[in-house]
């Protein structure tokens, strides 16, 4: 359901490009992406580093997977994905493993509210950067419309529900500090998400977040929590997010 409400607006998301924006890539970079899913970002990244590596780093074999067929379809040669079932976030075990120092960046997108180790990641985050090296995660606001909607929809309209640490500006600020890491900015701001119609509002929502609800519902869901702005014609949902930025000194 993910992959095909993304395959259906793959535009619609407003956060990738605030990620890229902050990342401030260069061609030759290596790049560590923690919770790289199918390959929203992954590929964005990928096409801005002709000369580096993307290291897409997830625990579900089955969105590696799709990631990978993704990669045969655009002829991208260079991402490697690794596997960790187990969900190791010290970065030090198989074929997860990553060498201090080696990395130009390391980013984090909509999967840090997953993050249970998360200081485990943070220290790892400190060790693979090389000096001078950036950091930014992305992630859902805590004590927002947005992780209400989660708290309060989604974990019971979905067949999984959804258990979330979302984000807080304290909280990353000492987050970095475990990682030995200096902290750039952390800002909370609205990011939206744009669609043609209201229609396609719901059945985006639906499809990626697996919601046991008609489309109709889920709408009526998304007008109350989080509200539809109409700009220049188009739908806006804004999105409570977190953005993280951090370098390794």
């Amino acid at each position: 359901g993910y992959t095909q409400g993304m395959d259906l607006y793959p535009t619609a998301r407003g956060d990738g490009p605030e990620v890229i924006k902050r990342l401030k890539l260069r061609a030759y970079h290596q790049v560590f992406e923690m919770t790289a899913g199918s390959g929203y970002l992954t590929f964005q990244i990928a096409s801005r580093v002709p000369r580096g590596l993307v290291h897409a780093y997830d625990v579900s074999q089955t969105m590696l997977s799709l990631s990978l067929a993704k990669a045969g379809q655009l002829g991208t040669k260079n991402v490697k994905h690794l596997l960790d079932p187990e969900g190791d976030l010290t970065l030090t075990k198989g074929e997860a493993a990553i060498p201090d120092a080696s990395m130009h960046r390391v980013v984090c997108l909509g999967g840090f509210h997953h993050l249970e180790k998360s200081v485990d990641f943070m220290r790892a985050t400190g060790r693979i950067l090389k000096r001078g090296g950036l950091a930014v995660f992305a992630d859902f606001a805590g004590n927002s419309t947005v992780s209400e909607y989660f708290d309060e929809v989604i974990h019971y309209q979905t067949p999984t529900g959804h258990s979330g640490l979302f984000l807080y500006e304290s909280q990353m600020e000492n987050l970095g500090r475990f990682g030995g890491l200096q902290t750039i900015s952390i800002e909370r701001h609205d990011t939206p998400f744009i669609f043609d119609t209201e229609k396609d509002v719901g059945i985006f929502f639906k499809l990626v977040h697996a919601l046991e609800q008609p489309e109709e519902e889920v709408l009526e869901e998304i007008r109350a929590y989080m509200g539809i702005k109409k700009v220049d014609g188009k739908c806006h949902v804004p999105v409570p997010y977190i953005y993280a930025v951090y370098r390794k000194p």
